[in-house]
């Protein structure tokens, strides 16, 4: 009995522990022959996509203010917010159960979930907070002119606190273009299933090579594959030129291909 026991007590941390499995790698049949993405319409579609996120990233400040305003307007803020807390939520508990398959350490991920946590809610509560401080300060520029703010003492040196300094804003929009980037193409490639919106206006999209849907978290592994691909002088995208398939390295992080829709 005991010897039983003892083999099925092996036979079950067997099966906890990670096998090898290439199951989810077999290209689906529906790719074979696809028309593949020329390498002028990808990079056309690639530029466009940061033009998007280059003007955006400027205006950013008013997009977030209008936003709110927006939401504030149609009794919509709080609702969008629970929604926004769930969705977060949900994906850290994914992240949880990942470094739970990795058998990591209860306590450490724990730490490492809260510190998760703390820093995502801290930098949205940080854009929301300076995406109201530059709006004021813009609003306090247009209407009230420098002749006026001189005359009155507080309305000047509410001005001067709202108005941060020039590397700080400097700061904020580097940060707003590189996150926003690196948001942008998570969300569109998720939320669409392999297009952003230059993608699809130049009828191009992503997919996968065993024909599944682009989950939230392959499309944040594609958008972290860029800087693979950046590195080396760019070598990452070259490599559309002698790869069979025209895979580049972010293409072949996620195991996707682009194709014409």
């Amino acid at each position: 009995m005991e010897e039983k026991e003892i083999s099925e007590t092996k036979t079950l941390k067997l099966k906890k522990k990670k096998q090898f499995d290439l199951s989810d790698k077999r290209v689906t049949p529906q790719l074979q022959g696809a028309a593949l993405a020329s390498f002028k319409t990808r990079s056309m579609a690639f530029g466009a996509d940061w033009l998007i996120i280059v003007l955006a990233s400027r205006f950013f400040v008013l997009w977030i203010a209008l936003i709110l305003l927006y939401l504030l307007s149609k009794k919509k803020l709080k609702s969008s917010l629970s929604k926004g807390n769930t969705f977060l939520l949900q994906k850290v508990d994914i992240l949880d159960q990942k470094l739970e398959s990795l058998e990591i350490e209860e306590n450490i991920r724990k730490n490492f979930i809260k510190y998760i946590k703390t820093y995502i809610y801290g930098m949205m509560i940080l854009v929301v907070v300076l995406s109201l401080l530059f709006t004021t300060s813009l609003l306090i520029g247009i209407f009230f002119p420098d002749d006026f703010l001189k005359n009155i003492i507080w309305l000047e040196e509410l001005g001067m606190v709202l108005n941060p300094a020039e590397g700080i804003e400097k700061i904020f929009h580097f940060f707003v273009g590189a996150f926003g980037g690196f948001a942008y193409f998570t969300f569109f490639t998720w939320k669409w299933n392999g297009q952003t919106p230059a993608k699809r206006f130049f009828k191009i999209k992503t997919a996968k090579l065993n024909g599944k849907r682009i989950t939230f978290w392959n499309s944040l592994e594609r958008a972290s594959g860029y800087v693979a691909s950046a590195s080396l002088f760019f070598m990452g995208f070259l490599q559309y030129f002698w790869d069979k398939n025209h895979q580049t390295t972010h293409d072949k992080v996620t195991e996707t291909i682009v194709i014409q829709d």
